[in-house]
């Protein structure tokens, strides 16, 4: 463990974790809309009213004594942060969805964040991912297709009457906090470990957290993962 607000020259090319905030001096900003905010990352959350087609297949006997499959398709119009392609439901008819979105989901990440004197790797920006949400302001200038509802953005015609197409967004944002981060000391970049067995350790939590604080929960989550592969390959 270093401490991140003190130069470590001696610790150069050797696996090392720090605590300390996380910050950045750009501003980020949407390339669409006026929306702009002083943090880590911006986000740009989007869900699109559409057609889901689901499935139910169950075998019945036919008069002749033998069974066949039979699937019924049910349609039904939800809100989607993924783009549900229609071209491909059984029965496309009647539930087309739009094949382009005006507004997409999108997320800005600071060039650079640095924890006292060390900056982060893109892989340990990566992990960054503790979102809230960012208030709309109450003086943003909007062009004419969207407008405030609850919070958010609306495109469409009513908020309260949805129809296939219409659009809301979100904005999230991660300001400046501390963070806890594990990888190797190169110059005064943290980046990620190769270990002898070819295994990559790039580790970073929220909070501030000791060095075995946060191997013990990365081997915690790795034999979660190991029991949820093995379920699945059960089932399978």
């Amino acid at each position: 463990s270093i401490n991140a607000l003190e130069d470590a020259p001696q610790m150069n090319g050797k696996l090392v974790h720090l605590s300390g905030k996380a910050d950045s001096n750009e501003t980020l900003e949407d390339t669409i809309l006026p929306v702009n905010i002083d943090g880590l990352k911006l986000q740009r959350f989007v869900e699109t009213y559409q057609w889901k087609e689901t499935s139910h297949s169950e075998e019945r006997k036919t008069l002749g004594g033998d069974t066949e499959t039979v699937t019924t398709y049910q349609y039904e119009k939800i809100w989607s942060k993924d783009q549900l392609n229609s071209a491909k439901f059984k029965k496309p008819d009647g539930h087309q969805n739009p094949g382009e979105w005006v507004y997409s989901n999108q997320i800005w990440t600071a060039n650079q964040i640095n924890i006292g004197n060390y900056q982060l790797s893109s892989g340990h920006k990566d992990l960054i991912e503790n979102f809230q949400q960012l208030p709309i302001p109450q003086d943003i200038q909007l062009p004419d297709d969207l407008k405030k509802f609850n919070g958010k953005l609306y495109a469409g015609k009513n908020p309260k009457k949805p129809t296939i197409g219409d659009q809301r967004i979100q904005y999230n944002f991660i300001p400046a906090q501390t963070y806890s981060v594990i990888g190797d000391f190169n110059n005064s970049e943290i980046h990620e470990h190769i270990a002898s067995n070819g295994r990559v350790i790039i580790l970073l939590q929220a909070g501030s957290h000791s060095a075995d604080a946060m191997f013990e929960k990365a081997k915690t989550d790795n034999a979660n993962l190991t029991w949820i592969l093995r379920l699945i390959g059960s089932v399978l």
